[in-house]
Parts: C-alpha cells; sequence; structure tokens
C-alpha cells in the first residue's frame, strides 16, 4: 500500500504544477488548448464543438483541424472542469501515467525513481508546451516498451500497436511510432548479431538525413504535407554540434549498457540504436525549430537506460551510485541551462494561474 501511495503522490505532483500553472507558461497553452477549451465550455454538445472555429495565430481555424483524440480530451475537460486549468492538469495526466507505468515495469524502485528524476528534468518542461505530442509519445513509449513482449502471441503485438494508435489520435506525428515498433521486432530476432543490426537501422537513419528532399516528397505523396513544411522546413540540413554534445552522457551509458549485455539481452541493443537515431534526428533542428522534435521520439527512449544498466550490476552497490549519481547531475544540468538559463520552451519562471 505504501508503493501505491507514493506513486500517486509522485504522479500527482508533477500533474498539479501543470494544471495550476498560468497560460503563459507553455506558449500552446495561450495557441490552441485555451482557445480550445472556451470553444468546448460553450457548446451544447461534442458536435456543435466539432462544427465550430477558434481563432488562432490572429486567424481563423477549425476546431475539426485537430485530431480527434485531444479534442476528446478537452470536451470531457470542459464538462468537468470550469476552467482549463482542469484540461492542463489531464493533460499532464496522460503524459506521466504512461511513462510512470512503462517504467515500473522496467525495473525496481531504485530505477524507476532514476527514469522518473530523467523525465522531469529532461522532457517535463517541454511536455508543458508540445503537449498533444508529448501525449502521443508517451502512449508510444508504453505500447513499445510497457506492452510490446518479445517473441510474443499475436495479441502481445497488437497489445503494442493499440497505444500507438491512441497516440495517433492525439498527434498524427505518432506514426513514427510504427516505425520504431518495427526497429524493436527486428532487433529483437535472431537475424544477425546485435551490433550489426543496430548499424544497418542507424544507417538507414543517416541515408534519410541526408536525402530529405526525396523523404519530404514521399512523405508529401502520403498526405503529411503540413508536417513537411512545418518539420522539414527548407530541406537542407546543417550539422549541429551542440545537439550531439549535450547527448554525449546519454551515448555513453548507452554504449556500456549494449556492451555488458550485447550477447544476452537484444532490449538494451534497441536502447543504443533509439539514441544513435535521436541524436541523428537532432540535426534535423537545422531545419526549422520544429525539426528537432522529431528525434524526441527515438530520444525518450533513453528513460529506461536506467533499469537496462543498473540491473547490470546487482551486486555492486558503489558503481550504481555512481552511475544514478552521473545521471542526475546530468540531468540537473541539462535544466539549468536549457530552461533556466536559455528559456526553452518557456517555462522558466513558473506563475501560477492566479497570480
Amino acid at each position: 500500500m505504501g508503493y501505491i501511495f507514493w506513486s500517486i503522490v509522485a504522479v500527482l505532483i508533477p500533474c498539479l504544477l501543470a494544471g495550476m500553472r498560468a497560460d503563459s507558461i507553455g506558449t500552446d497553452v495561450a495557441v490552441y488548448a485555451k482557445p480550445l477549451f472556451d470553444v468546448a465550455h460553450s457548446s451544447s454538445s461534442f458536435g456543435e464543438f466539432y462544427g465550430s472555429g477558434l481563432i488562432q495565430y490572429w486567424s481563423r481555424a477549425d476546431v475539426s483541424e485537430f485530431e480527434i483524440g485531444y479534442l476528446a480530451l478537452v470536451w470531457v475537460s470542459s464538462r468537468l472542469f470550469d476552467s482549463v486549468q482542469g484540461l492542463l492538469f489531464l493533460t499532464q495526466l496522460l503524459v506521466i501515467v504512461p511513462i510512470y507505468w512503462t517504467l515500473s515495469r522496467r525495473g525496481n524502485k531504485e530505477t524507476l525513481a532514476t527514469g522518473m528524476c530523467l523525465f522531469l528534468f529532461l522532457y517535463f518542461n517541454q511536455s508543458l508546451n508540445m503537449m498533444r505530442q508529448w501525449i502521443a509519445m508517451a502512449f508510444v513509449f508504453m505500447g513499445i516498451l510497457g506492452l510490446y513482449k518479445k517473441n510474443g502471441k499475436a495479441k502481445d503485438h497488437i497489445a503494442g500497436i493499440v497505444p500507438i494508435l491512441i497516440g495517433v489520435s492525439f498527434h498524427t506525428s505518432a506514426v513514427l511510432g510504427f516505425v520504431i515498433f518495427a526497429i524493436r521486432a527486428y532487433i529483437d530476432s535472431n537475424a544477425g548479431s546485435q551490433l550489426r543490426k543496430v548499424a544497418l537501422v542507424c544507417g538507414i537513419a543517416l541515408v534519410a538525413i541526408l536525402f530529405i528532399g526525396p523523404v519530404a516528397s514521399l512523405l508529401t505523396s502520403f498526405g503529411f504535407g503540413s508536417y513537411v513544411a512545418g518539420y522539414l522546413g527548407n530541406q537542407s540540413v546543417g550539422i549541429m554540434p551542440n545537439q550531439i554534445i549535450i547527448r554525449l552522457p546519454l551515448i555513453f551509458i548507452a554504449l556500456l549498457a549494449f556492451r555488458r549485455t550485447e550477447r544476452q539481452d537484444p532490449f538494451t541493443a534497441f536502447l543504443l540504436c533509439m539514441t544513435i537515431v535521436g541524436v541523428l534526428l537532432s540535426q534535423l533542428t537545422s531545419l526549422s525549430d520544429h525539426g528537432g522534435r522529431i528525434g524526441l521520439y527515438f530520444d525518450m527512449f533513453t528513460l529506461a537506460l536506467p533499469p537496462a544498466l543498473l540491473r547490470t550490476y546487482q551486486n555492486d552497490d558503489a558503481t550504481k551510485l555512481v552511475i544514478e549519481s552521473v545521471l542526475i547531475v546530468y540531468a540537473l544540468i541539462y535544466w539549468t541551462y536549457f530552461y533556466a538559463l536559455m528559456g526553452s520552451s518557456e517555462t522558466v519562471p513558473y506563475l501560477a494561474f492566479w497570480s
């Protein structure tokens, strides 16, 4: 009972912080969350809400342009609460619960705390701004790590795919989850060495980045033209050294975990693959401000690195303490530099809604 109680507390605290923030914390709150909530609150039915319009970027937009899952969340929130704070609380709940539940299945209480620490310092501020995408990412994370089973039956694969579909209903970019699902299945297979499979996937990702123009044209032909325009920008990729440097500690941890479990645990090979692909896709930041968001779908799997690595040091408490300390110090430095000093995601300083 103690574990359940403290788990509820651990989940509720960041959700309450998210819910009690002013609508200036996270620009997307003012861009679409609050306008959609106000329209939903004044509508008498979901159909009326769905067929309405709102002002976005000083121009009219249709409510129906947003993903149906998020619209359903807004509608339910408008029936349960009288202010947008309820929507912000439920939004964060849909981000944190899938991640917390997944990490609790991947490791013990100790590694769960480290994984959640990484989330709170690396990604929590982002999730206050990129709300729809982070809900989508959380469900992708849950499907691929929490429900998918290596060598499982058809129902196990379906269980892993359903959360990805839920994620797509909140943000269309979650279709990347199917790519990640295929990568996980490939690396879990018995086809060749783990390192060779990781190298192949990373090589394909590198080629896709180098030939981003044809990739963008292909995506446009499949109906993703608006996302191509917003995420891939000028389609001329440049090298972003800072995006590599800030991930070096995570790359090292992923390499160490892979080295210690290469033969018996394909899961660490998958995490290494996600870490490297995340670094490669982070170079898309050079295309547009939104380009780097694509890599987040891969970056976030580093949250599962603590249990993957610390499990290999079960009888070495000193080494475990060093690894945990390195991860926490890295996370603190990351948060201080990007969110507090650089103002990334526009979430610092924190202001309550009554301020």
